[in-house]
């Protein structure tokens, strides 16, 4: 007697858990997520912090200094990501009186400031680039700008590029809204010559930048 042939699945049965023999069909939950309530605890301390826009990213450092400067040590402040940072006060009163008077320093370092909410996260992100392959005739901040632009916006050069102290590579600091890593093979017109540059992220160690004054504080 002749195997009985195998019953084909597709693929999305398999994923969604169906299970089918004969006329008989069986599905079973299959999800690829979690479910989560915040505790009170978190609710509570989230009702007294407050979002802050930094006017330039480079300055985030100096900024989130500012608050320990003007005698406010008791306001814990932290990097949220990107050009966000999250200022946590003693109290939902304190936040709220703060935020009313809001000194004139606060203008200066932060293009705003306000009472966190349901959803509020950092929507961009600082990472350093490394660009290999461009011809020295754009080693110039000029470039560095445009390549900046190309994944978001420039923040600083590193200075050993700057200076022209290595030419192996460019090192440059952005703000970008992309999430995954970057790395990008690139042809660039360069005095009307083609060339492919290389584009890789990479840390931050060893990295340090002049600031760029696109967005002046």
């Amino acid at each position: 007697m002749a195997p009985r042939p195998r019953e084909a699945m597709s693929y999305a049965s398999v994923v969604q858990g169906q299970r089918t023999r004969g006329d008989s069909v069986k599905t079973f939950a299959y999800t690829q997520g979690i479910s989560f309530i915040p505790t009170t605890d978190t609710q509570a301390w989230l009702s007294r912090c407050a979002v802050g826009l930094v006017k330039n990213p480079a300055d985030m450092g100096v900024a989130l200094y500012a608050w320990s400067l003007h005698g406010y040590e008791d306001v814990r402040v932290s990097k949220l990501g990107g050009d966000s940072m999250l200022a946590c006060f003693p109290g939902v009163d304190t936040m709220q009186l703060f935020l009313r008077e809001e000194p004139d320093w606060v203008k200066l370092w932060f293009s705003s400031l306000k009472p966190w909410q349901n959803g509020d996260q950092a929507k961009n992100r600082r990472c350093w680039l490394s660009i290999r392959g461009m011809p020295l005739q754009a080693w110039c901040s000029e470039f560095f700008q445009l390549m900046g632009s190309v994944f978001g916006q420039l923040i600083g050069v590193d200075s050993e590029t700057e200076q022209r102290q290595c030419l192996e590579g460019a090192r440059i600091e952005i703000l970008t809204a992309q999430g995954g890593t970057i790395e990008k093979n690139m042809e660039v017109c360069v005095a009307g010559e083609r060339c492919s540059v290389w584009v890789v992220e990479i840390s931050r160690i060893g990295c340090s930048y002049q600031k760029h004054n696109s967005r002046a504080t």
